[in-house]
């Protein structure tokens, strides 16, 4: 048997001072470290499972031999709501994480089981956005691309911070209508670039390949000019696959909140 690679020796270290042994019926650790390429800056990602009669959770950080270690520690329920609440919120981050992700310790298969969930929860398809959001957020990128132009005719120091905002709201609220997961603000050039990225975390190429040459269009201009061009042709983009939007006469009608 080959030596221990560093992140192993630290999370044995980890685990055997863990506070709550007694309680942990699984182990599973997840990120760069065992998909891939991880950086100085990586952490290791630690999923501790505890007993189904745990009535708390908790998540915590520790260095442990110069590497930190970024732990969750539930009970398993507590763990297949986030997979409910990471779909409803349009997100496949928990699953994924289960998925990739290499068991440590397992004696009674429950961690398994809960690999055996996430496949279930990642195979549906995410929500769609409904017609009445659809509506909102045609304004939304509307104001956001008239917010730019001001901006950037007014010369304001706020135009280089609210153009990259703007450029993530809009690339987030697209890739929920496609269908697509969460995509990070500091994954996104690579997310659009590069398979062997996206392979590692079960992504798939983006649906929409001219959007996406025009997102890395986006992050590769050097002027503020150029980045109000090609986020209007983004937002315009956008509007051709959801039917147009006109400024003049737009309305929207929703219930009373009271």
């Amino acid at each position: 048997m080959g030596d221990l690679q560093p992140w192993e020796k630290a999370l044995n270290k980890f685990l055997t001072k863990w506070k709550y042994q007694q309680k942990t019926v699984g182990v599973l650790v997840c990120g760069s470290f065992i998909t891939g390429s991880p950086t100085k800056q990586s952490d290791l990602d630690v999923h501790i499972v505890l007993s189904a009669d745990t009535s708390f959770r908790e998540r915590g950080n520790q260095i442990v031999d110069g590497i930190l270690i970024e732990y969750f520690a539930n009970p398993p329920a507590q763990i297949e709501q986030y997979f409910k609440e990471d779909f409803e919120s349009y997100s496949r981050v928990a699953m994924v994480q289960f998925l990739t992700g290499y068991i440590i310790s397992d004696p009674h298969g429950i961690v398994h089981q809960l690999k055996v969930k996430a496949k279930e929860w990642f195979d549906r398809p995410l929500p769609s956005l409904n017609e009445s959001m659809l509506e909102l957020e045609k304004y939304s990128l509307w104001d956001m691309r008239d917010n730019l132009i001001a901006l950037n005719a007014g010369k304001s120091p706020s135009f280089f911070c609210s153009f990259h905002y703007y450029l993530f709201k809009l690339v987030d609220l697209y890739r929920k209508y496609l269908g697509y997961d969460v995509i990070k603000p500091d994954k996104i050039y690579e997310i659009f670039t590069s398979q062997s990225y996206r392979r590692k975390y079960l992504l798939p190429p983006f649906p929409d390949e001219e959007f996406g040459n025009l997102v890395v269009q986006a992050l590769q201009v050097t002027s503020d000019g150029e980045r109000v061009d090609i986020f209007t042709e983004l937002v315009n983009h956008i509007f051709k696959q959801w039917k147009g939007f006109t400024i003049h006469g737009w309305e929207f009608h929703s219930p009373l909140s009271i």
